[in-house]
């Protein structure tokens, strides 16, 4: 069973704490605007995928659609494509960010993510 590397708890229970507190986060903002923004159905946890690597970006996609699970995962080849995801969308609690991509440092990148709310990288 997978584990975070700053918790004891197993990776399921994180992912679904985070979903909990995204639902929550969601249902109060839809009630204020009467709907979603980025058109995600309403409580669906969203991973971010950053690599310019297309074949891992597929594993990723194979992997989310073989657990069946309400995750939308996003991917994108470039930070600038992962800012326009996060920009729009309030749904996404996790990020799988390559180190080096073409148009920045992804560990510069999760720096500039530790100001956001509800969200492991």
């Amino acid at each position: 069973m997978a584990r975070c590397l700053n918790e004891q708890r197993p990776l399921s229970d994180r992912l679904a704490r985070l979903n909990q507190a995204t639902r929550n986060r969601q249902t109060q903002a839809e009630i204020a605007r009467g709907g979603s923004s980025d058109g995600t159905p309403p409580f669906a946890l969203a991973i971010l995928v950053v690599d310019d690597d297309k074949d891992v970006r597929v594993y990723f996609q194979r992997v989310v659609k073989a657990l069946g699970a309400d995750i939308k995962l996003c991917t994108t080849e470039s930070l600038a494509g992962a800012r326009a995801v996060l920009d729009k969308s309030e749904s996404v609690v996790l990020a799988f960010i390559d180190k080096c991509l073409p148009d920045g440092d992804g560990v510069d990148f999760c720096r500039e993510l530790v100001g956001r709310e509800s969200f492991a990288i």
